[in-house]
Parts: structure tokens; sequence; C-alpha cells
């Protein structure tokens, strides 16, 4: 008797060793491209150096989240004849399933400029996570991107990349 309740004690805290270590949130890779319409207004809001605030909204592919909507706005800079700066913005991702993922970007961008002036312009970015719901609640992670601007057109396209844990 005294070894099956040594032996239910045992296995009793190995399961309370090992709930923990399984109910941490693993690190996930994340990955994301979408396409959206950009808007550009008074930088409202921004800090006095800023030159106007930028807004864009689309679709895009995220890996977890999978056909997504979202928004952007950041507050905009020059800092040189064809470089800026921008951020801190919020990205807000919208799954299908109404969970969000609220990413804080920041980063920069070079213009290109064609005979008419500037016509495109290249981006860098850097994220982190702030903010989730849903499945997303308590969600952390950060990463990199990409993207290009289409200034005619008035459209941008990302690439994003990190780890997100949730």
């Amino acid at each position: 008797m005294k070894r099956i309740l040594a032996l239910a004690l045992g296995m009793a805290l190995s399961l309370a060793i090992m709930a923990p270590a399984a109910a941490a949130d693993p690190d996930r890779p994340f990955s994301s491209r979408g396409t959206g319409i950009d808007t550009m207004g008074a930088p409202a809001g921004c800090p006095a150096d800023s030159g106007w605030r930028y807004g864009s909204t689309g679709t895009l592919h995220v890996r977890h989240l999978g056909l997504s909507t979202f928004v952007v706005s950041h507050c905009s800079a020059m800092t040189g004849p064809t470089t800026g700066v921008f951020g801190h913005g919020t990205n807000t991702l919208t799954a299908a399933d109404g969970s969000t993922l609220v990413l804080s970007h920041w980063g920069t961008f070079d213009l290109t400029i064609g005979s008419g002036g500037p016509n495109a312009s290249s981006i860098d970015l850097h994220w982190t996570v702030v903010d989730g719901t849903g499945r997303f609640a308590g969600a952390t992670g950060s990463g990199d991107g990409f993207g290009y601007s289409v200034l005619a057109e008035g459209t941008t396209t990302m690439h994003l990349w990190g780890e997100i844990s949730y």
C-alpha cells in the first residue's frame, strides 16, 4: 500500500513539475504579406518635427491568422532629400474570427525620384507585439519587415517576419 501511495505521489509531483513547462506559450514563426491603400494627411497628434500622418488599410495573409485585414497609422518625417523615418505607429491585424494582434512599428524609408518627382519608396521596419484580443490576448513577439510604396497608385506592399508567442 505504501508503495502504491509513493508511486501515486511521485506521478502527481512529476505532472505538477511538467505542467508549467507545458503551459508556457511557445515561440512561433510569424510572417505576413499584404497590400494596402495609403492615405497621408496633416500630422495630427504627431511630434512637432513630423511632416505628415500616414495611414493604410488593406488585406494580408498572416501565418497564425490566415487572410486578415489591417489598419496602419504612424507619423512620418523627412531626414534628408530622399530619406525619412516613421513611427512609433500601430498596425492592427484582424483575423477572420475577430481576434486582433496589435503591433507597434518604426523604421526608415528611401524615396526613388523619377522625372515627375518621387514615384516609389522602399521601407525598412521593426515591430513588437503590444496587444491582442481573442486567441492573441497576452501575445508577445517582435520582428522586422520591408516593403515598397508605389506613390502614384497610393499603395504599399509589406512583408513582415519574426516570432510571436500566444
